[in-house]
Formats: C-alpha cells, structure tokens, sequence
C-alpha cells in the first residue's frame, strides 16, 4: 500500500495538515502556492498580545499580513504550530528568504481563512 506523501510548495517538507487557500490568495510574500502546510501557514504574524503579570491579557494589535511581522521558530513550536524546532526553523527561514526576494510595492488584504486539509 502506498501512501502519498503531501509536500509544502513553500518549505519542501512533508506535511499532514495543509491548505490551498493561497492558491487563488496571495501569501505574504505576494505568490501563491498549491499546497502550504500548517506552519508556513502560522509564520506571519497578525497580532500582537502583551499580558499583565497575572497572566491576563493587557493588550492586544492587529498587525497588517506583511513581511515585516513574521514569528519566531520558537513562537511556532511554543503556539503548536510545528512540532519540532527543527520543522518550524525551516519554515521560518524558507518564509524569511521568500519575503525577502518579495516586491515591496505588494498590497495584500490581509490573511486568509484556511481550510485545512488533513493527510
């Protein structure tokens, strides 16, 4: 029995849970790709919280979806987001060189909804 194996257009990985949402959506870096998975997905950032020492939420922004607000490979496997740190440094170094060969004259509206696929 064969079991096809689902690879992410952006960082080249093996993934179970993806979407195609950016195939007619542009991602951050203003392409779009057939098959994003889970974490390359999560590495623009589109809020930013603070919390109180309690543990509560002080504040909370919304960030334009642009190159310049990315989470860390740390962010991503603390959020669930990669299961490895290894996975998520992928991802966010993929992403981060994608933005970086990006047009800056791209407008996006902003991240889409996904609708996740799972493998």
């Amino acid at each position: 029995m064969s079991v096809n194996k689902i690879i992410c257009d952006i960082c080249g990985q093996n993934t179970t849970i993806y979407t195609k949402v950016h195939k007619t959506v542009p991602f951050v870096d203003g392409r779009n790709y057939e098959k994003v998975c889970f974490g390359c997905f999560n590495v623009p950032r589109t809020s930013n919280q603070t919390y109180q020492s309690d543990g509560c939420l002080k504040d909370h922004t919304e960030l334009d979806y642009s190159p310049e607000y990315l989470h860390s490979a740390k962010e991503l496997t603390s959020e669930g987001c990669c299961d490895t740190i290894k996975e998520a440094k992928t991802c966010v170094e993929t992403v981060t060189k994608l933005c970086s060969k990006a047009k800056r004259s791209v407008k996006l509206k902003g991240k889409p909804k996904p609708d996740w696929i799972v493998k």
